[in-house]
């Protein structure tokens, strides 16, 4: 999506690629790509086991989204196409990547955020470095899931 600058109302517009014929209008919310906006902050050992619920709660209201998401492409476009969101499930159930955020929770006594943007990172970074074009095209998945959570987070 290409944006210009705000003109003199302090409007800003950006251009996207349609996908499907029609105009829509609604509320645009633009996310950080690059995690910068995530602040890191020290938290005490009494805080881990709350951090741990929030981002377990997150997984359940990530993995709550992807399936409903799945869903209404099922029924529009058929399953065949809903099936590109098993990745998006992949890497919301996936059992290393959680016991990893865990783990980094208890040793670096940051905030959740921080440490799933550092964690998840490393798996992007470790993915687009494979052989194999289907598993480093998945870093596009992992990117999405990851910023679900935590804009899911945020509330």
């Amino acid at each position: 999506m290409a944006s210009r600058p705000k003109d003199s109302r302090g409007e800003l517009t950006l251009h996207g690629v349609g996908v499907s014929p029609g105009v829509a209008v609604g509320e645009v919310i633009v996310f950080s790509q690059d995690g910068a906006d995530i602040p890191v902050r020290t938290i005490d050992e009494q805080d881990v086991p709350l951090e741990i619920a929030r981002f377990e709660e997150a997984l359940i209201k990530t993995r709550h989204q992807i399936g409903e998401i799945q869903q209404r492409v099922g029924k529009v476009l058929g399953d065949e196409h809903a099936g590109i969101f098993d990745a998006h499930r992949l890497v919301v159930d996936d059992r290393y990547f959680i016991e990893e955020v865990i783990r980094n929770l208890h040793e670096r006594k940051l905030n959740v955020e921080s440490i799933i943007r550092d964690v998840s990172n490393r798996y992007i970074d470790r993915l687009s470095q494979v052989e194999d074009d289907y598993l480093r095209e998945r870093t596009v998945d992992m990117r999405d899931v990851i910023r679900r959570i935590l804009i899911n987070l945020a509330g």
